[in-house]
């Protein structure tokens, strides 16, 4: 069906609230949660992926661009991050947001920064490829998650891999692969292992290796460098004839503890709740706490949204309570400051935080009109996934032009996601529980519209049906932001007040009373 105008998107933003209760491309980045979800295990048969990309700090705003379909004459050469290479005669269509995406056959990719080991001998590097790059010639050339896989490998392995040790989750509607890739000792090489999820199973990677032990009679499940094992056995990092653990033999910790454990638990307690994980381990290498995937059912497009915008919420870990969440609940942590040069610690690292730069949802069906990416700009949990499609001739101004962080925009779904994640800092719990009850209709009715799209929808209206949906999405944001600051502005003008568990902390001097600055003081320094 055709689309709402943008006046009645604002205008049913605010319609949802009165029934409320009152209550640049990254070329590097910090960390990013990914997901995959084989063909059984998903609900409607659709292979999945998941990826967010987050920042260290505060990210600039995230973009999306379409890159045709082309053909190039012979000897013609594709300029890479630190020199060119060959170009393909025949390249295909994709969508990408600085890592790819997903081409216009159902190829996609899902990115995961790692690390490794580092050599104890190490030649200094002369490759040509970063993850960046193979991330996007894998949607050029290839079709299928297991081509993509090997074509990611060979490229390099002949041109060089120089990069941090990273991580793409590769799918299509068939199969997904998990794909781990490193630097080489030598001047020019790189170690690499494929591992295929099961069908019926789910794999998450966050910030570290996840393959285990490799089967090398098994060709059909893994795949692998020829230089894998010789290279582990030469730097003292394996002996046979123990079991091959490709993250015990290669892999370089998980950042702080629980950092990325922590995720890939929350992840696999949410998609698959029957099996029974820990959330605490003393190492993540040597103890092996989490398989690459588990087994899993039923797993929803919806259920993979609230993946990826978790905080912790109901769990002994949540965010969103404590003193420092404070009376509102907010599960927001900013980036280290002068206070955390100063006190040793660190906050709990969620799927979905203020510092995402975008965040998107493939979905890749057998049968349908189109592979899907379900994007949404900056964090996850403030703002709602459009659909978009790599088949698409063209993306919507909302998502492709580049906004600056210096000026409010009104037309960028950037800016509309960004300033309602603002807005509701002043009261989280509050309007966070509105904002969230009013998505829940307002992405009914864009899965409403993606059941509308006929099974040979063309790329022109794919245009005007996802790009109209990308557009209204942006004015349904500034109208809730509207009505959430109408509603909740000065506490919501109700008796709201505290809550009595936060008044009754002698740091927050309540049940003191009025005191003097002497004892005041007392609280005060540290």
């Amino acid at each position: 069906g055709r689309l709402a105008s943008a006046a009645a998107a604002a205008a049913l933003g605010l319609l949802l609230l009165q029934s409320i209760p009152s209550l640049a491309p990254p070329l590097h980045v910090s960390a990013c949660t990914t997901l995959a979800v084989a063909r059984r295990a998903s609900l409607d048969g659709s292979v999945f992926a998941a990826h967010s990309n987050d920042w260290a700090s505060d990210p600039s705003p995230g973009a999306l661009s379409l890159v045709p379909a082309a053909r190039h004459p012979e000897g013609s050469v594709r300029s890479v991050s630190h020199g060119a290479i060959p170009q393909a005669a025949r390249t295909f269509r994709y969508l990408t947001g600085g890592y790819g995406a997903a081409n216009e056959y159902g190829l996609g990719v899902a990115e995961s920064t790692c690390r490794n080991r580092p050599w104890p001998r190490e030649a200094e590097n002369a490759g040509a490829l970063d993850i960046v790059d193979l991330s996007r010639i894998v949607l050029e050339r290839a079709r299928t998650a297991r081509e993509g896989v090997g074509l990611m490998g060979a490229l390099a392995e002949r041109h060089g891999y120089r990069d941090a040790a990273e991580s793409l989750l590769v799918v299509d509607p068939g199969e997904a692969y998990i794909f781990h890739v490193l630097r080489s000792p030598a001047p020019v090489g790189a170690v690499w292992a494929a591992q295929r999820v099961p069908d019926g199973h789910v794999a998450v990677v966050a910030n570290a290796f996840t393959i285990r032990e490799i089967d090398f009679d098994a060709p059909e499940d893994f795949l692998y460098s020829e230089n894998m094992v010789a290279l582990a056995e030469e730097a003292g990092f394996y002996a046979p004839p123990s079991p091959f653990d490709f993250t015990r033999v290669f892999g370089g910790g998980a950042g702080p503890q629980y950092a990325s454990g922590r995720r890939m638990w929350r992840a696999y307690s949410l998609l698959a709740p029957g099996v029974n994980l820990n959330a605490t381990y003393e190492d993540y290498i040597r103890d092996a706490p989490y398989p690459a995937t588990i087994p899993a059912s039923n797993v929803s497009k919806s259920l993979l949204f609230q993946t990826m915008r978790d905080f912790y919420a109901n769990t002994p870990y949540a965010l969103d309570k404590g003193m420092a969440a404070g009376f509102a609940g907010n599960p927001t942590r900013w980036s280290p400051g002068e206070g955390e040069k100063e006190v040793q610690g660190a906050w709990e690292r969620p799927i979905s935080l203020y510092r995402s730069q975008i965040s998107f949802v493939l979905q890749l069906p057998r049968e349908g009109p189109t592979p899907f990416v379900h994007y949404s700009p900056n964090a996850a949990h403030s703002g709602t996934y459009v659909p978009l499609s790599p088949r698409m001739s063209r993306l919507p101004p909302c998502v492709t032009n580049t906004t600056q962080w210096s000026k409010v925009e009104r037309w960028s779904l950037a800016w509309a996601t960004r300033y309602i994640f603002n807005l509701m800092q002043m009261n989280w719990s509050r309007m966070y529980n509105a904002f969230s009850s009013a998505r829940l209709d307002f992405e009914d009715d864009t899965d409403r519209i993606l059941r509308d799209l006929p099974l040979n929808a063309t790329s022109e209206l794919l245009d005007d049906e996802l790009g109209a949906r990308s557009e209204q999405a942006v004015d349904w944001l500034w109208g809730l932001s509207d009505a959430l600051m109408a509603k909740f502005a000065n506490n919501g003008g109700g008796p709201e007040g505290y809550p009595a568990w936060w008044l009754s902390s002698p740091e927050v001097g309540y049940t003191e009373g009025p005191h003097n600055a002497d004892r005041k003081a007392k609280f005060t320094k540290h």
